[in-house]
């Protein structure tokens, strides 16, 4: 189901764009697809979630996930992405840009029917940022922001910034809350948050058949009805979202009616979605609206060799053959990607260009920073090391771009191994830095403030900087921008610092993909097909 939230950014399995017990009357196949409850809304996802604690964890998936059941003080407007009010009803900005006082709205209430107060909310900030949590990439994101919250009454408060950041407020604000009278005392990394939602929004967790499906039901004490964007919305009595690793048994589920919406790779829009049984169920269609859009990416870690050295970077980008994935693969649908933000956004530099397909242009980098076959032997060594590595990734429909890339790279002399890991190993292992190179992507922000994937401190813990990418230009920039109101100054300084990454090459940067190739269940009432900054199921409403 489509969200809006105002979180961090998010992980995903590459190339993926796209959960109860077995209550509903009905097995996942062709012979019960036709009995299957309507008043339940069903959706795929790639993987299952590791746990459900939204602040030691930081994957697409789970985000998706937990906003249903999470609120921040504001949301943001799905049409012009103004914020608006959530638990908070109302705020004020002082001068400054470093004080916000927030009144939470008297209505707002916890499943459990405990009001939501600045308590909570002091809590959150406290748990957050207390140093025995695992939350990293939080802390890093939500770092210009003072950890201790100032507690006026039962409903107004005050979060203070540190430093004066242009998206402070959205910041202060874009934080889920959780709930002081149920988590203090508990262990925040380990405790109950982990197989347990505990929000103050629509749907509350029912229950998690681990590797199979996640069920959300709707919470019987939900409070915020009469909010503008919620008019409308919430008209499912479950959520759904079925895990479906293979995305062939994802087709052939949709063939059989089981979701009630779809998200289509290009490949599967291109194959699939004519398919008689698909056109009976679903109407199809595609869009382009102004969500930013994300990249996909191959990591190096930059910490070991040979990923240290730019020069072998940028030469193993040369060999990635994009053209013809794309051509191959996506049928012309996706764009190759050419820097840490999308090439479709305003804050991309014109001038940079993907990184051309060329093992003449390769060879010459490998050569310059001392790598030949001095042995005849087909592979690429320095001081009796060969160019070898291990190339770790999750989604299945990755490995045949994957398996293109290792080829070429055997040409050019660089063995590569890949290997496939299941999502929650794969977190842990980048968590712990144990790994050479993988492929993911990351999701994107309207106004991108990078310093929780670039940042140099960010690669302190479990940030998200799980490369160990390190420039003290691109540091200061980063800092530099944030202090920047001024959208046309700050769109310039974001510049200057991509150019100075896509140089670095710390990533071989891959694929966009603009357009989104949708599914909606007949019958199902959509007020519209999408929004500027969402595709909007949460307003769908069941066809009974």
């Amino acid at each position: 189901m489509n969200k809006r939230n105002l979180t961090t950014l998010g992980l995903f399995t590459v190339f993926s764009i796209a959960a109860c017990k077995k209550d509903e009357g009905a097995k996942d196949s062709a012979s019960g697809a036709k009995s299957l409850n309507s008043n339940h809304y069903r959706e795929l996802i790639p993987s299952d979630v590791a746990n459900f604690n939204w602040i030691t964890e930081s994957d697409k998936i789970q985000t998706d996930v937990l906003a249903h059941v999470y609120e921040n003080l504001l949301d943001v407007d799905p049409e012009t992405y103004e914020p608006i009010p959530r638990l908070a009803k109302s705020w004020s900005v002082s001068k400054d840009f470093k004080s916000f006082t927030f009144e939470l709205d008297p209505q707002a209430k916890w499943f459990d029917g405990q009001p939501v107060t600045s308590e909570d909310v002091a809590f959150t900030f406290e748990v957050i940022f207390d140093p025995k949590t695992n939350a990293g990439p939080m802390q890093a994101y939500y770092g210009s922001l003072d950890p201790k919250v100032q507690v006026i009454d039962s409903h107004k408060l005050i979060i203070k910034a540190k430093n004066v950041h242009f998206n402070n407020l959205l910041l202060a604000g874009g934080i889920g809350i959780i709930p002081k009278h149920l988590l203090k005392g508990t262990d925040i990394n380990k405790g109950p948050l982990l197989t347990q939602t505990m929000g103050s929004g629509p749907y509350m967790l029912e229950s998690w058949d681990k590797g199979d499906r996640i069920t959300l039901k709707k919470n019987p004490n939900y409070w915020g009805m009469h909010l503008s964007q919620n008019k409308g919305a919430y008209n499912f009595e479950k959520l759904v979202f079925k895990v479906v690793r293979e995305p062939k048994v994802g087709v052939e589920m949709l063939k059989e009616g089981f979701f009630s919406s779809f998200e289509y790779t290009s490949e599967q829009w291109e194959k699939d979605s004519k398919h008689e049984k698909i056109a009976a169920n679903y109407d199809n269609y595609n869009f382009i609206n102004k969500a930013p859009k994300g990249y996909s990416y191959v990591a190096w870690n930059n910490r070991i060799e040979p990923f240290n050295d730019a020069k072998v970077r940028t030469a193993l980008s040369h060999l990635m053959n994009r053209k013809f994935m794309i051509e191959k693969f996506t049928y012309g649908y996706s764009k190759m990607a050419a820097g840490p933000v999308a090439t479709t956004s305003m804050y991309f530099p014109s001038d940079v260009q993907p990184i051309e397909f060329s093992p003449e242009k390769a060879a010459e980098l490998f050569k310059k920073a001392g790598w030949a076959d001095s042995n005849n032997d087909g592979i690429l060594d320095k001081k009796g090391k060969k160019m070898e590595f291990t190339l770790m990734f999750s989604n299945p429909d990755t490995e045949k771009y994957l398996t293109v890339y290792k080829e070429d790279l055997r040409k050019a002399g660089v063995n590569c191994e890949l290997k496939r890991v299941d999502w929650t190993t794969f977190t842990k292992l980048l968590d712990d830095r144990k790994f050479e190179a993988v492929t993911l992507a990351w999701t994107a922000s309207v106004h991108p403030d990078l310093e929780q994937i670039w940042h140099s401190d960010s690669s302190k813990g479990n940030g998200s900087n799980f490369i160990g990418y390190s420039n003290k230009q691109v540091d200061k920039l980063i800092k530099d921008a944030q202090k920047e109101f001024d959208v046309q100054k700050r769109i310039k300084i974001v510049q200057d610092y991509v150019r100075l990454i896509a140089n670095d090459q710390p990533y071989s940067f891959f694929l966009e993909r603009p357009t989104n190739f949708v599914a909606a269940r007949k019958g199902i009432k959509r007020p519209k097909d999408y929004y500027n900054y969402t595709w909007g199921t949460y307003y769908w409403t069941p066809s009974n």
